[in-house]
C-alpha cells in the first residue's frame, strides 16, 4: 500500500499559469497541447502562452516526466 501511494505521489505533475496552481496525477507521457487544451479554462491559459519546464520553452509535442513542472508564461511584452 505505501508503495502505491509514494508512486502516485511521484507521479505528481505541477501546473503553473500566472497565479494559478495545479497539481495532478496521470499526466506523465502526456503531451503540452493536451495538457493546454485540458486545463486553458481552469488555469485561465492564454492563446499566446509560452510553454516552459524548468525556465526552459518545450514544444506542444513534449510529453511530460515525472517531476516536470510545466509552466505556461506570457511571451515578453504581452498585455494581460
Amino acid at each position: 500500500m505505501k508503495r502505491e501511494r509514494r508512486k502516485k505521489m511521484e507521479e505528481m505533475i505541477k501546473v503553473v499559469c500566472g497565479g494559478n496552481t495545479q497539481e495532478l496525477g496521470n499526466l506523465v507521457g502526456k503531451n503540452v497541447a493536451k495538457i493546454r487544451k485540458t486545463l486553458k479554462d481552469s488555469l485561465n491559459i492564454p492563446d499566446e502562452a509560452i510553454a516552459t519546464i524548468s525556465g526552459n520553452n518545450v514544444e506542444n509535442n513534449y510529453l511530460l516526466k515525472d517531476g516536470d513542472v510545466l509552466e505556461f508564461v506570457r511571451p515578453s511584452g504581452a498585455k494581460g
